[in-house]
């Protein structure tokens, strides 16, 4: 089976190609033609004489027509997500912000990417299970107690 590639990296592969040098649209001669177009319709044929810069009014417009009348071949979507990397469980949450805070095993960095990436739905229900169990322990109300400056002094 061939591998996929992203219709992005078609794109790019396409950008890449191109050997018309100047930015004008080859159908309506606009100045600043941001398109590749595929001459044939065929958006697999990478062949450098297959590629043309366009502008998006006259790519767009050609791209309809190609399709009404069944000709050329448009590239099949193909862009996977990206797997999260936001916390799968509370123990991971847990570590996460542990680590934020200066007292988990994970690089900050990485910690703010963690809880980022988790849902808000998530992060709301992490937060409630954690409250639930420190009620359930009793810990949920207690404070640290603040340290006075004249605490701190050892004579």
């Amino acid at each position: 089976m061939k591998a996929q590639i992203t219709d992005r990296a078609k794109r790019y592969r396409a950008q890449q190609a191109i050997e018309q040098p100047d930015r004008r649209c080859v159908y309506c001669g606009a100045p600043k033609a941001r398109c590749v177009d595929h001459i044939d319709g065929r958006e697999d044929n990478l062949a450098p004489e297959n590629l043309a810069r366009a502008c998006q009014s006259c790519n767009t417009a050609k791209g309809l027509l190609f399709a009404r009348l069944g000709l050329g071949h448009p590239t099949r979507q193909f862009n996977p997500k990206a797997k999260s990397t936001g916390a799968r469980n509370l123990a991971q949450w847990v570590m996460a912000v542990l680590s934020i805070k200066g007292h988990g095993p994970l690089p900050v960095s990485e910690a703010v990417e963690m809880i980022r990436a988790t849902p808000p739905a998530d992060r709301s229900y992490y937060a409630s299970e954690i409250w639930r169990r420190r009620r359930a322990r009793g810990t949920a109300g207690r404070r640290r107690k603040r340290r006075r400056a004249e605490d701190e002094i050892p004579f």
